[in-house]
């Protein structure tokens, strides 16, 4: 077995888990928003670097609707 062939079983399991995670924080993200947490303040305890991910997070319906403008445009 080479080091490619470990690397490679080892970044797709890592990708498994990191798909896995972001459904569960998510979640977690909306529950807190609920309770009056802010965009800013949910982004630093996410680990998110992004406002624009939380915004998607929590309103995806604007996300859509963002992507639909940007197509037309191009």
């Amino acid at each position: 077995m080479t080091g490619i062939d470990q690397l490679g079983r080892r970044h797709r399991k890592l990708l498994a888990d990191l798909a896995a995670l972001r459904v569960d924080l998510a979640e977690a993200i909306r529950a807190e928003h609920a309770t009056g947490a802010t965009y800013a303040d949910l982004m630093m305890r996410s680990g998110y670097t992004s406002l624009e991910t939380i915004r998607q997070i929590l309103a995806p319906e604007k996300r859509d609707e963002i992507n639909r403008r940007r197509r037309e445009r191009d």
